[in-house]
């Protein structure tokens, strides 16, 4: 099994960019020393403690920085973007990373970010102007027809060539056709994820949601990729999951609470969550009231946390349960001061990925 890592990043409001950036930038050099094959970086607007503004330009900095991890953005919400500037910025990058670059693709999550760029939440205006924006992104970076180009998001003039004056639309990605694609989804009847299956691009489950939804946004997934005549293959699915590791379980559990993972997901995502109404990401049963989920119940029922064996033997049920992922995308949160983190990363790197299983290939792959 392949080994990622996502940061949305998470950090708390009034953190200097400075010292974010810097320690942001510093796990990824440490992920590509233990051999991660992948890290993807989330895109916000509006929200303090999701502070990154531009996964792209993170990226081009962490090219500079490392040598074999590839890198992605995790997601670029596509109906924030004029498709026009996205397509130039995303090709540019492609050709900076030389193959390691993977255009990870959303509709947005936040209505606040939604509200900044004029699109409705509320009439679900993200979905629809996400796919119209690829499409042109696509459409642009294939043989667009001179003319005037519009819809109810955009609206460009692609020139006429004049080959004297060096005038065309000239920017297409190093990777042909494009680069890797991968769509994110959170729900379990994921649209987006159904989009992905249609067209044969890397899926990508969240880490906030529980494993009986991951197991559906496969199946979401695979059925959307049957009815294009596309073989669905598990290899390429990214599973996000909070992940620690120490010694023993009791160590990686007050590691987990105590650390910035525990802070991030109490002090954020669950105010988030019940602020959104969506607290039921987080519950297999409805029934369940809000005021149990607690750090306890994200360690019983979502996080993976423990010893390598323990850890090792949690992967490999969330790895049966689902019928199986090639990719497991570690959620990340700013490393602590004492190492014990990068311990973490490592401990899962050496001891616990090499007891983990990969999907065969699929009949017909």
């Amino acid at each position: 099994m392949d080994l990622g890592y996502f940061l949305m990043p998470l950090h708390p409001p009034g953190t200097p960019v400075e010292d974010w950036l810097h320690g942001d930038l510093d796990q990824v050099v440490q992920l590509d020393r233990l051999g991660f094959e992948e890290a993807w970086f989330g895109e916000h607007f509006s929200n303090e403690w999701e502070p990154l503004v531009s996964p792209e330009l993170f990226i081009a900095n962490a090219l500079g920085r490392t040598d074999r991890i590839r890198l992605g953005t995790g997601v670029n919400s596509l109906s924030y973007h004029h498709p026009v500037h996205l397509a130039s910025r995303i090709a540019l990058l492609d050709h900076m990373a030389q193959g390691r670059f993977m255009w990870g693709v959303g509709n947005g999550a936040l209505p606040t970010d939604g509200a900044l760029f004029d699109v409705d939440f509320f009439k679900k205006e993200q979905r629809t102007g996400s796919r119209e924006v690829l499409s042109a992104v696509l459409d642009l970076w294939d043989d667009p027809k001179p003319g005037l180009h519009e819809s109810e998001f955009f609206r460009y003039t692609v020139p006429e060539p004049n080959e004297a004056a060096g005038v065309r639309l000239h920017m297409r990605p190093f990777t042909k056709p494009h680069p890797p694609i991968a769509a994110a989804g959170s729900g379990p009847k994921s649209d987006m994820l159904g989009y992905a299956g249609a067209n044969g691009w890397i899926p990508m489950s969240v880490n906030f949601v529980v494993a009986d939804t991951v197991k559906k946004q496969w199946e979401v997934y695979e059925a959307a990729a049957k009815e294009a005549g596309r073989v669905a293959d598990r290899r390429q699915w990214r599973v996000s999951r909070e992940v620690v590791v120490a010694r023993t379980d009791e160590e990686a559990q007050e590691l987990a609470l105590n650390s910035a993972l525990g802070r991030d997901w109490m002090s954020y995502l669950v105010p988030l969550f019940k602020m959104l109404g969506e607290m039921i990401n987080f519950k297999d049963d409805p029934s369940i009231p809000d005021d149990v989920i607690d750090e306890q119940f994200f360690l019983d029922n979502i996080w993976i946390v423990g010893s390598p064996e323990t850890v090792t033997q949690k992967l490999r049920d969330l790895y049966d349960f689902t019928g199986g992922f090639g990719v497991l995308a570690v959620a990340g949160h700013e490393w602590d001061a004492e190492g014990r983190s990068l311990e973490s990363m490592r401990l899962l790197a050496e001891e616990v990925r090499p007891n983990l299983p990969t999907p065969p290939a699929p009949e017909g792959a």
